[in-house]
């Protein structure tokens, strides 16, 4: 699976979260956490996009390109740039 190294599910009005971060990634190496909630990726807003664009958005340019994040955590806004990883999902 081709993956930002973090699993996310779509809440109330198109919000977007964290819900799992796998070790040995580049998203658990820079601290992406289970509960961060997406607000853009590469500039886009997630709430304004529908999850298969999401899903897309989050594949970047395949396996070793970047995306960049804005997370919230904590009432803060963080920028985070995680490098995208061929990783296997937890089942």
């Amino acid at each position: 699976w081709i993956l930002p190294g973090f699993a996310h599910c779509r809440g109330a009005q198109g919000r977007a979260y964290v819900v799992d971060v796998y070790q040995g990634t580049d998203a658990a190496a820079k601290g992406i956490r289970p509960g961060d909630r997406l607000l853009q990726v590469d500039g886009k807003a997630v709430e304004s996009i529908d999850a298969a664009a999401l899903r897309q958005a989050l594949r970047g340019g395949g396996v070793g390109s970047a995306v960049k994040l804005r997370v919230g955590r904590g009432g803060n806004e963080l920028e985070i740039e995680v490098r995208i990883d061929d990783v296997l999902p937890r089942s």
